[in-house]
């Protein structure tokens, strides 16, 4: 797939039925992804089940639920993936973050873990206190995942930046298995740039520590603009819901 635009998916067919924008199903990684865009996804962007598809150049813009989504032990890369809110659309239903990721839904050590290696990332959440209430996390690390993330921008987002959310998730990232470095991370409130549910393993505290130390970067709420990247030009599009 080359230069594909995906526009207003995920109408559910049946009472909870998730319908993504692009769903991927244990996809390998002689299939081709660049240059793809969601537009007003009503529920994911991008999901990766399991798999080791690669990504280049993917593009979700005003996305109701999770932007890029990985569980199962998906363990492909995504260069140069976007994601841009519109602060008065998400999911009424759930909470709308940058990236969900978990190793499977009950947290098993299952193998492969999940394991994205995400690269020159740029996620910019709503940033303005009108925003909806569930517009939530820059990175939302779950259950039992690793992950590596370097030189990317997590920007704008409601309710926190990286949060690590499960013992062994934390564990992952304290023993240097999960990588997150060279980054950017500027939240709509800056106390929530770095999160951990997994106090036992580290702090909140620590893990900014951690992150710190490991060439990340925090910025000022006041979120700078950033210009498009010019890999969108010719092909996508940014309307306003429903045009």
């Amino acid at each position: 797939m080359r230069f594909v635009r995906i526009e207003y998916a995920g109408i559910a067919a049946m009472p909870n039925s998730e319908i993504n924008a692009l769903t991927l199903g244990g996809v390998g990684n002689g299939t081709i992804l660049e240059n793809i865009q969601t537009i007003y996804a009503n529920d994911d962007a991008f999901e990766f089940f399991g798999g080791t598809v690669n990504g280049k150049n993917l593009y979700a813009f005003a996305t109701a639920d999770d932007d890029f989504d990985f569980d199962f032990g998906y363990t492909g890369m995504i260069t140069n993936g976007v994601a841009k809110r519109d602060s008065q659309f998400v999911d009424s239903g759930d909470a709308g973050n940058g990236v969900e990721c978990d190793n499977d839904g009950t947290g098993s050590a299952a193998q492969p873990y999940t394991h994205p290696k995400l690269y020159n990332m740029i996620l910019v959440g709503p940033n303005v206190s009108t925003a909806l209430a569930n517009h939530n996390l820059g990175l939302r690390f779950r259950r039992s995942t690793q992950f590596t993330m370097k030189n990317s921008i997590v920007w704008g987002w409601m309710k926190g930046g990286l949060s690590l959310e499960s013992n062994e998730t934390a564990q992952f990232v304290k023993d240097g298995v999960s990588v997150f470095e060279n980054n950017s991370v500027g939240t709509f409130n800056p106390t929530l740039n770095f999160i951990s549910k997994a106090t036992t393993i580290l702090t909140s505290e620590q893990l900014k520590t951690l992150a710190l130390s490991k060439s990340n970067k925090e910025v000022d709420v006041v979120i700078p603009e950033l210009d498009k990247p010019i890999w969108v030009n010719g092909w996508t599009r940014f309307p306003s819901k429903g045009n």
